[in-house]
């Protein structure tokens, strides 16, 4: 007999990451390698135990509060440290957009192309614009993966924008087709082993 679960698709599974210390490639690198794990574990329970079809997992960061360029640097450290899976996307840089420079988020989008990137601002700016021109000029596959979010950094699984705002990490899934949903007992159903 077929589970009502068996039309359901999820377009991106995420797992919202903390840092623990962002001048620290190491715990950089630790959060990025534990949520791959985690996001990978929550997919197999999904698809084994509900047969939901998934079509992307993905590991966000949140925002940081250091520079541009120094972020920059500590990110391309943690990366080479970092067990990345090539079939996870990753949004690794979430940053204001009055501390960042085009360079830096080139630098951070030349980590890979499953590497996306976002910076927020209240309001336009010099900055802002010079920002979106220069990543434009980089070509239309670096500028799929990066967005500029207004007036703040948003928590969502939607990519390039979606950040982690939470203390804590946690869980988030887009769906293609919600309505299907609506006769479910619980969101949470099935996921009951993700708690470690």
């Amino acid at each position: 007999m077929a589970s009502r679960f068996d039309i359901v698709s999820i377009r991106g599974l995420v797992i919202h990451s903390v840092v623990d210390d962002w001048n620290d490639p190491e715990s950089v690198a630790h959060s990025i390698s534990h949520s791959t794990t985690l996001v990978k574990k929550a997919a197999s329970l999904l698809e084994e135990r509900l047969r939901i079809k998934l079509f992307s997992l993905r590991v966000t960061l949140p925002p940081t509060p250091l520079g541009g360029e120094h972020t920059a640097k500590v990110l391309s450290e943690a990366v080479r440290k970092a067990e990345i899976d090539d079939n996870v996307y990753y949004g690794l840089l979430h940053i204001d957009a009055s501390m960042a420079s085009p360079e830096s988020i080139i630098k951070v989008l030349k980590l890979g192309p499953n590497i996306f990137a976002s910076a927020s601002t209240s309001i336009t700016s010099e900055n802002v614009v010079k920002i979106l021109y220069e990543i434009a000029k980089s070509g239309s596959e670096m500028a799929t993966r990066f967005a500029i979010s207004i007036p703040g950094h948003v928590e969502s699984p939607y990519f390039p924008a979606g950040s982690s705002l939470s203390s804590v990490t946690g869980l988030s899934a887009s769906l293609l087709y919600p309505r299907l949903l609506e006769n479910r007992n619980s969101i949470y159903e099935g996921f009951d082993d993700l708690y470690d």
